[in-house]
């Protein structure tokens, strides 16, 4: 013990302090003085520790906030130094540091009471045996509070080894840690972007292999502006320095290298695993397919995977089967191998089993009843897919001593992209047509290489009835369809009886409680509430969180005055409430907003919800965890209105087994053929009505001297938040569609067009990109203008004599407007680097209806060739006419004849 405490003694500057806690603060005045305030409430005594806050430039009031707080507290110490980024300011912070130990907190998170001092409680009861102590995160996402996947791993206090391939996925890649400050404690490198903090944490961690954690309190972290975040990581910054630093990492560990084994440490290889797993699903881990670069960097990834473990890649965390296959199948080396077999199926690699299945698996994303038929729509996905040849697929339906057998048809799936922006793995759609009045069973088959396979049910998250929550039977008048316990069957029930009835809810609810006891508070109390709200039928209509009115509102105008024993109400977010909206007092009631106590109780029983936006944050006021535990009816039906014609290619995300969208509309041809043939959705399911807004736009062009600018948003410049308005990022004044715009704004050339055809040019900027408005209103002149940007109105394509847009909607609103358009197109490398979360259009814009240019002198030059009577002549009229499905003002009074 005497030489523990002399031990102690030897590191740190000041052995009185057992604590400093480094903050490096910038630009953070909103929320400084809380995350302060959750630090001198640790239950350390002050004299214990102090508090650095380290102000690295900021421009706000962060620097007088900080030298406030030092005033008022003794403990806490402020230094001010030139912007140089976190990990310099946190670097100053650790050279100044007089504690024993240093911890870090970030100045927009803060730590709950005890945290602190049962980090270091353990500390000193480990002190020989670690270098780090962790403790539990709180990932804190608007309502929505979850723990951090490593506590799937770490669910106790202890010291953990990280050389047990159980705990390679404990993942310290966070500052919520408590470090020895001696001599060996490594600084956080300034050199980079990106991984600082996990290079930190790896430098100390691998020394020793064991981390040590206490389950005492908490880091809570503020999880603000995730796709700012993603932006920073994308593969168009960052693929050269993401794939070197694993490189470099890996690199010691490489079989001959300073006598290595080739054996590089697991937790090393779960760390890697880690990233892996989260980019591919945001499209973050590679460039677009289509992209120069991505064989390249794929195959450097296949590389590195040649150092890790087929072992932790099969025990990678919230990583799907499929998934865990694709890495598997990508490493370098021997290949995987799969043997087909009566009774099942194996992968696996140089003799050694890695996967073994003896079914296939078919997930349910749509049914619906027509008569006494029920029709599912489904996907069948396994890894065997990968290893066979296209397989065939038969239904068997039983009923008592009958039976029946049917092929069914089996096409391409967009699950494909099950977990990624690329094509990752083969999977096959299917359509059964159930006549549930007649057969009791159904079973589906697969057969791959000359063996069968039984399919194992699944009901997608969408359908109310999945097995997240242990819902498993869905509802419709009499009849009640169920997956057997098994899986390996669907049950028809014609008129249960109440025993029936009965049984099957409490079985679901003791599958509920399992997963959770709120969710079955909500499971119960909708299916008892629906007899006190069900009276009539009623219909929900909701735009999206930053547009003003869409689709939905208009066709909500519409509907409004039918008198067809049918409710309706218009869900408004923020963004719809200044405007007026022209209804009686009566008809005002029909507003409701998002979110609100009404919304929350009519939303679980209404019939048909129209959406103009498809994300589920748009039109449901449930997150998906709550979604998925409303009792299954199996009515609603979801009906996506388009914001207007789809432009992008993105079928991991417009899929029809990914949206659980039930029908869908569109108005124009090659709308009806692109989400038949790339988008998965039947025939059935189309609208071909035409989008509401276009009644309110004339197809007859009636233009006044006028140029409309209306550029569309760009995800990478700027900070989503769910539910609200995007905020300003970081990149955008320096971005080259900011660059190339502004330089085209500011020329004089524009001016004298201007001015010389008596022009005025109107700028309309998308709502979601209405935080830049005051950027743009610096160039405002008597001949340029700015519109309000909190809503775009339809009708504005018709009093203008030239579009200039990019793969904005408001192309298409000019094509149906017979305004001829320019594309101008001045950060296409960023697009096809896949920035804006998608890198394709289904009608590229050499295809469209007017020329592209690229830069501000190519625009000018595209202008000064620009005909106000003629337009810019073939081949773009031919492709405007006969583009859209209908000519006329009655697009809303088609879609309500269809879904009444």
């Amino acid at each position: 013990m005497s030489q523990l405490l002399q031990d102690r003694a030897t590191f740190g500057q000041a052995p009185s302090l057992r604590l400093s806690i480094v903050v490096p603060v910038h630009n953070c005045e909103a929320c400084l003085r809380t995350t302060v305030e959750s630090l001198v409430k640790q239950t350390l005594a002050p004299t214990e520790y102090e508090i650095i806050l380290v102000d690295d430039g900021s421009t706000d009031g962060s620097g007088s906030i900080a030298d406030s707080l030092a005033e008022a507290h003794s403990h806490i110490v402020v230094i001010h130094q030139e912007n140089r980024g976190v990990s310099a300011a946190r670097n100053a912070g650790m050279d100044q540091a007089r504690g024993r130990f240093i911890a870090f907190v970030d100045a927009d998170d803060v730590l709950e009471p005890a945290t602190l001092k049962g980090a270091l409680d353990f500390f000193d009861d480990h002190f020989d045996e670690i270098d780090l102590v962790t403790y539990p995160m709180k990932i804190v996402e608007g309502k929505k509070t979850k723990p951090h996947v490593r506590e799937k791993v770490l669910t106790h206090t202890g010291v953990f080894d990280l050389r047990d391939p159980k705990n390679a996925f404990a993942l310290v890649t966070n500052v919520n840690v408590v470090v020895k400050n001696d001599g060996s404690l490594p600084r956080f490198d300034t050199s980079l972007e990106v991984h600082e903090d996990l290079q930190f944490m790896l430098t100390v961690l691998l020394r020793k292999q064991k981390v040590g954690f206490s389950k005492q309190g908490a880091y809570v972290y503020q999880k603000r502006g995730e796709s700012a975040t993603n932006t920073k990581m994308h593969p168009f910054y960052q693929l050269e320095n993401c794939l070197r630093f694993w490189e470099a990492l890996f690199a010691p560990y490489a079989k001959g290298a300073n006598g290595a084994e080739g054996r590089a440490p697991v937790y090393l290889q779960g760390s890697f695993m880690n990233e892996l797993n989260w980019k591919i699903k945001k499209g973050l881990l590679v460039p677009p397919s289509t992209h120069p670069a991505y064989g390249r960097a794929l195959h450097r990834y296949a590389v590195l995977l040649g150092c890790v473990e087929d072992d932790v890649i099969l025990a990678s965390p919230r990583a799907s089967e499929l998934q865990r296959h694709y890495f598997l199948q990508l490493k370098v080396g021997e290949p995987l191998a799969c043997e087909f077999a009566d009774g099942g199926f194996s992968v696996s690699r140089g003799g050694t089993v890695l996967l073994r299945k003896d079914d296939v698996d078919a997930y349910i994303f749509r049914v619906w009843f027509e008569g006494g038929t029920c029709h599912l729509r489904g996907v069948l996905q396994s890894v065997a897919f990968e290893y066979a040849d296209r397989p065939a697929a038969r239904l068997s339906l039983q009923r008592k001593c009958e039976s029946d057998v049917r092929d069914i048809p089996l096409a391409p799936a967009t699950c494909d992209w099950a977990f990624s922006h690329e094509r990752t793995n083969a999977t096959w759609a299917f359509e059964l047509a159930l006549p549930c009045q007649e057969w009791e069973t159904a079973q589906l088959f697969v057969e791959m290489e000359g063996h069968v396979y039984p399919a194992h049910w699944h009901f997608a998250k969408f359908l109310q009835a999945n097995a997240d929550t242990g819902v498993s039977s869905l509802a419709h008048g009499t009849t009640v369809i169920e997956a057997t316990s098994q899986g390996d069957a669907i049950r028809f029930h014609q008129e249960p009886s109440l025993a029936l009835r009965c049984a099957l809810r409490l079985r679901e609810n003791k599958a509920i409680l399992k997963k959770n006891a709120l969710g079955l508070l909500l499971h119960e109390g909708a299916a008892d509430a629906r007899p006190f709200v069900k009276r009539r039928p009623f219909w929900l209509y909701g735009d999206g969180a930053a547009s003003g009115p869409d689709n939905a509102f208009y066709q909500f105008m519409h509907d409004i005055e039918k008198d067809d024993g049918i409710d309706r109400y218009y869900v408004a977010h923020e963004a719809q409430k200044p405007f007026a909206f022209p209804f009686t007092l009566e008809r005002r009631e029909r507003i409701l907003d998002f979110g609100s106590p009404k919304h929350l109780l009519l939303f679980p029983f209404a019939d048909k919800i129209l959406t103009s936006r498809i994300a589920p944050d748009q039109w449901s006021p449930l997150r998906q965890g709550a979604l998925n535990f409303l009792p299954p009816t199996g009515a609603r039906e979801l009906v996506y209105l388009q914001h207007g014609v789809h432009l992008a290619h993105a079928p991991w995300k417009y899929g029809a087994e990914k949206t659980g969208v039930d029908r869908i509309v569109v108005s124009t041809p090659y709308e009806e053929r692109l989400f038949a043939t790339v988008y998965g959705y039947a025939v059935d399911q189309i609208i071909p009505c035409g989008a509401p807004r276009y009644d309110f736009i004339e197809s007859e062009h009636r233009p006044e001297n006028r140029i409309l600018f209306a550029p569309s948003w760009r995800k990478y410049l700027v900070t989503e938040v769910s539910g609200k308005a995007p905020q300003r990022n970081g990149k955008f004044e320096t971005s080259k569609f900011w660059l190339e715009t502004s330089a085209w704004l500011s020329d004089p050339g524009l001016v004298a067009y201007l001015n010389a055809r008596d022009f005025h040019l109107d700028i309309q900027l998308q709502p979601n990109f209405a935080c830049y408005e005051a950027l743009f209103k610096e160039f405002e002149t008597e001949r340029i203008h700015v519109l309000d940007s909190s809503a775009v109105d339809p009708k504005v394509v018709n009093t203008h004599l030239l579009c200039i847009t990019d793969y904005s909607p408001i192309a298409f609103d000019s094509v149906y407007a017979r305004c001829p358009i320019l594309y101008f197109f001045p950060d296409e490398e960023e697009f096809a680097a896949g920035l804006n979360g998608y890198s394709e259009l289904d009608l590229p814009l050499e295809q469209g209806f007017g020329p592209v240019a690229r830069t501000a002198s190519e625009l000018l030059y595209a202008l000064a060739n620009f005909d106000s009577q003629a337009g810019f002549g073939e081949p773009y009229q031919s492709r405007a006419e006969g583009f859209f499905l209908h000519d006329d003002n009655s697009q809303r009074e088609r879609l309500y004849q269809a879904l009444r």
